[in-house]
């Protein structure tokens, strides 16, 4: 079952981008943690460029964002050098930590996480969850404007 809002958010390990290793609940401020299916796709890459889009304006509203698939480190690493992406990736290859959150799928010939986005509060709590970037029954958003969505949602929410 997808971890839901108001529920506490699971603890994970990563990597920082210079190799340090931290755990997910240390980190300060609010986060924003989106599953996505596989890295260079189409639908994967317009969401992971939409948040870079605007991670800069969410950085400055004190929150981080982590991005996490089913890929290996090395292809997580590649996706985020090609993309420049700036935000953490988290490569999670047994889909323990998409376990976790209840959105890993075992299809017959892939293992993949489901896209779904998660805004956790300062306190570790799910405070919001977006399925496929779309809020609810229909947005006007969707991948390519995900991170548009996002930035609203905390602006409004820090108002």
């Amino acid at each position: 079952m997808v971890l839901q809002a108001g529920e506490t958010c699971p603890n994970f390990e990563f990597s920082t981008k210079e190799g340090r290793s931290m755990s997910f609940l240390d980190v300060k401020g609010r986060k924003i943690v989106f599953f996505f299916p596989k890295a260079f796709t189409k639908g994967c890459t317009a969401e992971a460029c939409s948040l870079q889009d605007t991670y800069a304006d969410l950085k400055e509203r004190n929150v981080e964002v982590f991005g996490i698939s089913t890929d290996n480190e090395e292809t997580m690493k590649k996706f985020a050098e090609t993309y420049k992406l700036e935000y953490t990736l988290v490569p999670d290859p047994d889909g323990k930590i998409s376990k976790q959150f209840g959105v890993f799928k075992n299809y017959v010939i892939t293992k993949l996480s489901d896209r779904v986005t998660f805004i956790i509060n300062e306190e570790g709590k799910v405070e919001e969850v977006i399925y496929n970037g779309i809020r609810g029954g229909g947005s006007k958003y969707g991948l390519n404007k995900h991170g548009i969505e996002l930035l609203e949602l905390v602006s409004a929410d820090s108002k």
